[in-house]
């Protein structure tokens, strides 16, 4: 619990007389109930909700204020209203006007659920912020009361006077600086007070932690604390802070503190004992950052700055950040710089928050991405530990992930005003990508048009006027406009109020000579985006070097350095020429040579037929491309099958930075065989048709099998991007023929012949966590195919969890009808996938990949599976199938038991996931020449693992294994162990994804 006294001197600076203040009680919404709790309950109910559902009474929080006294000693009526409080006046501040108020405040400390509390994973006892009664804002807007709902926060300018008072143990780092001992390490050296009071102690001895999310909180939270009453000797920490909007502090007793002097400002660096090696480069970085932006945006004014390793952070506040400490080099390099640019944009430019968040969030991150550069060069935005990583994994450019993120967003139709509140925004994504990203876009924008020796140049001309001012959006254009003689309200309005985008392309261009003899060369240009801006456009010449101008959007757009000044642009022209004598014939022409200009499509930024491409050699992680460049990735392939022997070949992977115009492909050689094979798939999504449509077509040539796709996809979310429900519909073609049966498994049914369908599914899923889900299936044949048939199945699946973290029932329902002549590939299995869907997975694709006593022993056992359909293990010796299918499974899947005992990650011990299995089912109905029909239901039961090995990174597929021992079988007759239900059987096989 924490108790406090506070005195408030108000000034009233506005025009207006004030009855009433208005406060921030941001405790409050840590309590059942709250507004924040309901908002959260409402908007992430299909993410499981809000988090303080989860969190017992006992740690939750409040904020309680009481004995609100003027300066007469008059007792002042009150009304609470969740996270704002209402103070009525006996006498009204006019204008220029003060008020003296003293007032008691109790506060409970919740538990670490957002920005402040105690108990956390990082294991820092304190992170106080936003826990004060704290003053409303009143402008020329009004009075700004915003209930708090997790989001952002709004404050007054003020002088500071703190007191802290803990127990002497505890050491403190906090806004403002310290004034009763000379630092840190003199103040823990001074003669503590002696006072009885409640202290925390931990249950165990250690500082527990809470693991972030709802799986650990119900586990946890019961045993974090008990509470004694203990007689301790207190220390009561002094603060005093001008010209500071909010105050914020972190102790813990076991922070590991460095000091030192730079520039004028005294740094303390507090972070726990267990990363303190990590934390080695930081006053290097901040004395970088320090420098970097005093050089570049305005002096940090104040006398102490304080980085602390905290429970939530980054997070900013004045004076000092909250990091949590757990980071690699560059993760932590960078939440550092952009929380400490902060105290720029943000502490000395004091934006509102709540209403522009773009205004601190969007600079911020322009300001990180400069500095990421400037202390570990361009490409510095992915971490890798081994020599293997750095020399293989891909670099990837900040400025480059920022542009194909938003552009991304932009082209899937989320995108939402940057200008928009940041609590009405319909998705964290879409908030994110609003402020961070297009925020930084923005700014790109500017540096685009200015340059960036002149955006700086205005930049520290709007710092040194506006510092220690609360800033709006309006402030910025109007300030701009007056320093530039520009006019910018289209270019505010487009960027920042629309969700327009810019678009330029070239069109074509053509070289000639005029009458006089002279080259001459006509680009012309169009505009599809409704956003303007200058048009910087290069030409290089034939002899290599490079000329360029810039065509501007408006008669006042500025001249860019190196470049002539052309012709205007006018809005009303979707399309424009330039003409131009050269000296000698253009071979190019490009926009924007330097990437700083937010077009939303770069592809047809450059002349010719195709878009700038790049050839690489295949990296584990892949090449992130640039935003004008296809990058082509490729590499040797080597595989083995019975029929071709090795097989050698080479594939080839193409992508644009976004998601568009996606190819692999590949060519292969039997050494064998001597049979040429061949695939290549082509996706890409159709934006001018609508949000989430793609098409995606397939043709190749392998392993016996001739096949075409061509299908077209549509994905529906619940109200905004990637919000369930869920649904994804698809239609599609697809014709097939196998003409060579030696490549099969032993057991594995084929047939000759074409067969064409046409092929529709419907998937549904209702929520993220814990979710059922469904997937519809209609196949029917159409022209020239050899067999005539049609067929629908249904997979319903859904998961109950007994004990979180120790047990979860998984159900499964898998039922399917056909009717007419249906091959054998495409019938229904009971056991367990079909033979075209075992196609789709190269290990299961053709005999010899695996081994071939594996698929029948001597004993006509079967030992590889690849569940699916059916998925009844027990039966897999029987290779029932037919034409109608309905099975029930049953997975109880269990936590590992030995994972809590050993605490390092040992392969296998610690890493395969135990299951309990119970199936029932029956497939019936016969096609064809053969009969594998089971005329009644049949049961079986085992149990299995499920393995997935740590050794295999990611990028290289999902190769989880899986494991089933059927032990029971209803009917042993079709389980190959004859007479006996009870018998040792097992099979092994890698997960089927698509089950």
């Amino acid at each position: 619990m924490l108790t406090g006294r506070q005195k408030i001197i108000y000034t009233n600076n506005s025009p207006d007389t004030l009855h009433a203040l208005h406060m921030n009680l941001y405790v409050n919404a840590f309590r059942k109930n709250s507004r924040m709790h309901r908002y959260h309950e409402e908007r992430d109910k299909y993410y499981g909700g809000s988090l303080i559902s989860y969190v017992p009474e006992a740690y939750l929080g409040y904020s309680k204020v009481q004995n609100i006294r003027d300066e007469l000693g008059r007792l002042l009526s009150q009304r609470e209203d969740d996270t704002l409080l209402e103070i009525t006046l006996a006498e009204a501040i006019p204008p220029g006007g003060v008020c003296t108020l003293t007032l008691d405040f109790e506060v409970k400390i919740p538990a670490q659920i957002r920005r402040m509390g105690r108990f956390n994973r990082e294991g820092v006892s304190f992170s106080i912020a936003q826990w004060y009664p704290k003053l409303c804002v009143y402008d020329h807007r009004g009075w700004h009361k915003n209930y708090y709902l997790a989001r952002e926060f709004f404050g007054e300018f003020a002088t500071w006077d703190v007191s802290i008072t803990l127990p002497a143990h505890y050491i403190v780092g906090a806004s403002g600086h310290l004034t009763n001992a000379d630092n840190i390490y003199a103040m823990m050296m001074s003669e503590p007070e002696s006072t009885s009071m409640d202290r925390v102690l931990p249950s165990n001895g250690n500082q527990d932690s809470i693991p972030e999310g709802v799986e650990s909180l119900q586990r946890n939270l019961a045993e974090i604390t008990r509470q004694q009453s203990v007689t301790v000797p207190n220390r009561t920490w002094r603060y005093h802070a001008e010209d500071i909007h909010d105050f914020a502090f972190a102790a813990d007793p076991d922070y590991k503190v460095e000091m030192f002097d730079h520039r004028g400002v005294r740094v303390n660096l507090l972070c726990l004992p267990d990363v303190e090696q990590r934390w080695a480069p930081m006053k290097e970085w901040v004395t970088k950052i320090i420098d970097y932006m005093e050089a570049h945006v305005g002096r940090y004014p104040y006398p102490e700055l304080t980085v602390a390793q905290a429970g939530d952070g980054g997070m900013e506040y004045p004076n000092i950040v909250f990091i949590t400490g757990r980071r690699g080099n560059f993760s932590l390099a960078s939440v550092t710089a952009h929380e400490l640019i902060h105290n720029w944009f943000y502490g000395l430019l004091a934006n509102d928050e709540t209403h522009e968040a773009w205004f601190d969030e969007g600079i911020t991150s322009y300001y990180t991405t400069r500095l990421m550069e400037h202390l570990f060069g361009r490409y510095a935005n992915r971490e890798y530990e081994t020599e293997f990583q750095k020399k293989w994994f891909p670099r990837e450019d900040a400025r480059i992930a920022t542009f194909t993120g938003w552009a991304h967003w932009v082209k899937q139709g989320y995108e939402e005003p940057v200008l928009t509140h940041s609590d009405y925004f319909k998705s964290d994504p879409s908030y994110s990508m609003a402020t961070y990203y297009k925020g930084q876009i923005f700014m790109n924008a500017l540096e685009y048009r200015y340059g960036r020796e002149r955006l700086d140049s205005l930049m520290r001309d709007f710092f040194e006027v506006y510092q220690k001012h609360h800033t709006l959006t309006d402030d910025f254009k109007r300030f701009l406009e007056y320093k530039t003689g520009e006019k910018l309200d289209s270019l505010f309005d487009q960027w920042l109020n629309t969700i327009e985008y810019c678009d330029y392309g070239i069109a074509h261009i053509t070289n000639s000579k005029n009458a006089a003899g002279q080259n001459q060369v006509k680009v012309k240009l169009v505009r599809r985006g409704a956003i303007t801006m200058p048009v910087d456009l290069y030409l290089k010449l034939t002899d290599g070097s490079w000329t360029g101008v810039r065509i501007p959007a408006r008669h006042d757009d500025p001249n860019k350095p190196g470049l002539k000044r052309w012709t205007e642009w006018p809005a009303s022209d979707p399309t424009y020429t330039l003409t131009m004598i050269t000296d000698l014939p253009v071979d190019r022409a490009e926009i924007d040579t330097s990437g700083r200009l937010p077009d939303i499509f770069r592809m047809n930024n450059r002349s010719g037929f195709l878009p700038k491409t790049e050839w690489h050699w295949q990296r584990p992680l892949g090449i992130l491309p640039t935003a004008d460049t296809y990058v082509i990735e490729h590499r040797p392939s080597l595989w083995y099958n019975q029929t071709d022997a090795a097989r050698i070949g080479w594939k080839m992977r193409g992508k644009w930075a976004t998601d568009e115009h996606q190819i692999k492909a590949g060519v292969y050689a039997g050494t064998r065989s001597r049979t040429i094979d061949y695939e290549i798939t082509y996706s890409t999504p159709m934006y001018s048709i609508g949000r989430q449509v793609f098409v995606d077509m397939a043709s190749y040539k392998l392993d016996g099998v001739f096949q075409n796709e061509l299908s077209f996809r549509k994905k529906w979310f619940g109200g905004a991007y990637e919000r369930p429900p869920y649904y994804d519909v698809s239609l599609g073609l697809r014709t097939s023929r196998r003409f060579n049966s030696t490549y099969l498994n032993p057991g594995v049914f084929w047939e000759k012949g074409d067969v064409h369908v046409l092929t529709a599914s419907l998937q549904w899923q209702p929520q993220i966590f814990d979710s059922p889900r469904l997937k519809m299936t209609v196949e029917t044949s159409t022209f020239a195919s050899d067999y005539t048939f049609t067929k629908a199945d249904l997979t319903y699946y859904k998961p109950w969890v007994l004990k979180r973290n120790v047990a979860t029932l998984e159900s499964r329902i898998f039922a399917g009808l056909a009717d007419g002549n249906v091959p054998l590939q495409d019938q229904f299995y009971l056991a367990g996938a079909s033979p075209r869907q075992m196609f789709v997975n190269p290990w299961y694709r053709s005999g010899g990949t695996l081994p071939e006593k594996g698929w029948r022993d001597a004993s006509g056992q079967r030992h590889i599976y690849y569940d699916g359909q059916g998925s009844m293990a027990g039966y897999a010796d029987s290779n029932a199938l037919g034409m109608h299918i309905i099975a029930i499974n049953l997975d109880l899947k269990l936590t590992n038991p030995l994972k809590p005992l050993i605490k390092k990650e040992i392969l296998f011990i610690t890493q395969f996931e135990p299951m309990l299995f119970f199936d029932a089912g029956g497939v019936s109905g016969k096609s064809g020449k053969r009969r594998h029909s089971i005329p009644s239901l049949v049961f079986d039961a085992g149990c299995g693992f499920r393995y997935l090995p740590a050794f295999i990174p990611s990028w290289m597929g999902n190769y989880a294994i899986k494991a089933e021992f059927p032990l029971w079988v209803s009917d042993p007759s079709l389980a190959g162990q004859s007479g006996k239900s009870w018998a040792f059987r097992w099979l092994i096989g890698f997960e089927n994804a698509i089950r």
